[in-house]
């Protein structure tokens, strides 16, 4: 196990300031674990063996991630280890409240644990264990990739400077950013011709909760809507739309490579060309996205990996759940 720390001060004196610092923080970490000295600080059954220092591994997301963009208006970042003309297959999403590029918490001082761990779940609740501010760790997440429990100028500043030039860019360019300094090329897909069905309110929601029932209930109205046909309308022809509906920002975007990406800033979210490859993903991704808008924590309290990837999958759930109560509303 490999502990490392920062600190602003350090500069002045490196060894004397270090040797201190290092006394402080172990002397925390034993205080932490009086009383129970016969368990591991980690677990091996728990990290994912790497050589050296995780952020030299090339699975690293600093070493892997090749291209970045913004998908959608305000929407979330997409990161890709391929860089061409062809749709890359694996695109990592982002939050963008789950990046700091503007204000580091890691910029006065830090301690990293250079292990990996299994899942965000298991590196979060070490980060807790060590009770200390400015400590992070890592873990394998999606694609395959190692990622820091914090984003930010200290963990991974290429990708941060990358990521702030693709938000100046998008300032200058309301729909999407379209270039970012590594050379992403936005990729555009032939949109397929959607099966058009009315879906107006019924009942038959006896077995979903209140809150359910509510958004089920609003996915019909969007359906059944003529802002949604001006979206299908859009789709058709390989063009992109915006459109409110009941306060809802939707947004299709042709070159999107996902079915949808939530937008927590604008009230609404993004469709992309695979929500529309049958009416059951249409559904499906109009309850996801709608799951998310009602009943995240990320506004309120902030994101990390964790929740976003617990707050996608009760999303997914959901969706498979609910889109036949959708479809059957049709059809009373």
């Amino acid at each position: 196990m490999a502990w490392h720390t920062s600190s602003s001060r350090l500069r002045l004196a490196p060894l004397i300031s270090e040797a201190v610092c290092l006394c402080i923080l172990f002397s925390g970490l034993l205080a932490s674990t009086q009383g129970r000295a016969e368990e591991p600080f980690v677990d091996s059954k728990d990290i994912v063996p790497v050589q050296g220092n995780p952020t030299k591994d090339p699975r690293y997301t600093e070493n892997a991630i090749k291209a970045v963009s913004i998908v959608g208006w305000g929407g979330p970042f997409r990161l890709d280890s391929y860089v061409g003309e062809e749709t890359p297959s694996g695109s990592i999403y982002l939050e963008r409240t789950a990046v700091h590029l503007h204000e580091d918490p890691l910029a006065d001082s830090s301690i990293a644990l250079d292990v990996v761990f299994r899942s965000p779940e298991l590196a979060e609740a070490m980060v807790a264990r060590m009770e200390h501010p400015g400590a992070y760790t890592y873990y394998m997440g999606p694609g395959g990739y190692i990622y820091p429990t914090l984003i930010s100028e200290t963990t991974a500043p290429a990708l941060c400077a990358t990521l702030r030039n693709a938000v100046e860019r998008e300032r200058g360019n309301a729909i999407a950013t379209r270039n970012t300094a590594i050379h992403l090329l936005v990729w555009y897909i032939g949109a397929r011709n959607p099966i058009q069905v009315k879906l107006p309110n019924s009942s038959g929601l006896e077995s979903f909760t209140a809150t359910e029932q509510s958004i089920i209930i609003e996915a019909r109205r969007i359906l059944s809507s003529p802002s949604f046909a001006r979206i299908r309308a859009a789709q058709a022809a390989g063009k992109g739309v915006i459109v409110r509906i009941n306060g809802r920002l939707i947004q299709y975007e042709p070159g999107a490579p996902c079915s949808g990406m939530t937008l927590f800033g604008e009230n609404g979210f993004l469709l992309g060309h695979e929500a529309f490859k049958s009416e059951s993903e249409v559904v499906k991704t109009l309850l996801h996205e709608l799951h998310r808008l009602t009943t995240s924590v990320v506004r309120s309290e902030g994101a990390t990996m964790a929740t976003v990837h617990s707050e996608t999958q009760a999303a997914k759930i959901f969706a498979d759940r609910a889109f036949k109560a959708v479809l059957e509303g049709g059809r009373r």
